[in-house]
């Protein structure tokens, strides 16, 4: 019943479907379906899904799977750098300031956490001070032009000054802290460092001092684990 009504409630939200049209081109030559042509399809469709059920498992496991690669909630760009393995069940959405002593700090937490396998950390440049754009500048310009972004970040989470920015890739890295301003806004982030904990579609914002086990306990609450 519930296949049939999705099925239903989409071919009567297509303008496409309902009116036979699709392409917007007088000269298509696509025949008009009528209401009786389109029940038989929804029909054919709720038939198949009921003798194949595992058609509608495996494109709800596909769609939870998407959610988790891409952060959940669009929080991580497909361009953002990243580290821990791809498939982990919690994400954690980091907004880090380089030139800020306590983001070091949560950086390097984060840091030993994909390390050991427990979570994916999407890097998110929030740079406060010109000094500090320039430092994201030089790493997120480093990981669009040559793909080192790690190197780069190891040596500013050390205070160390990276090498000489990129050129090629400012204009990417000026791009990517514009959307990432514009999603800390979003989220009410306004103190650094900041992390968003993402587990199952659900998030939990830290902010101020983040050490391993308060990451721990918000993705044990998320899980609904007390």
């Amino acid at each position: 019943m519930l296949a049939r009504a999705f099925l239903i409630a989409a071919f009567a939200a297509s303008p496409a479907l309902a009116d036979g049209g699709g392409l917007n081109n007088s000269s298509s030559s696509f025949p008009t379906l009528t209401r009786a042509d389109r029940a038989a399809i929804v029909d054919d469709l709720v038939e198949r899904l009921r003798s194949n059920p595992e058609i509608l498992v495996e494109a709800l496991l596909r769609f939870r799977q998407a959610e988790r690669e891409d952060g959940a909630l669009g929080l991580a760009p497909a361009d953002a750098p990243t580290t821990g393995p791809t498939g982990a069940q919690v994400t954690v959405v980091e907004f880090v300031d380089y030139a800020c002593e306590p983001c070091r700090s949560a950086g390097l937490v984060l840091d030993g956490l994909a390390a050991s396998g427990e979570i994916r950390v999407v890097h998110r440049d929030l740079p406060l001070s010109a000094d500090s754009i320039e430092l994201a500048a030089t790493a997120l310009g480093a990981h669009k032009g040559a793909g080192r972004y790690a190197e780069f970040r190891t040596a500013l989470l050390a205070g160390r000054p990276g090498p000489a920015a990129y050129a090629d890739g400012r204009p990417f890295a000026l791009a990517a802290m514009k959307r990432t301003r514009s999603d800390a806004a979003r989220l009410g982030v306004k103190t650094l460092p900041a992390a968003a904990v993402i587990r199952d579609g659900r998030m939990e914002i830290l902010a101020g001092e983040i050490t391993a086990q308060g990451v721990r306990d918000a993705v044990r609450r998320l899980g609904g684990e007390g």
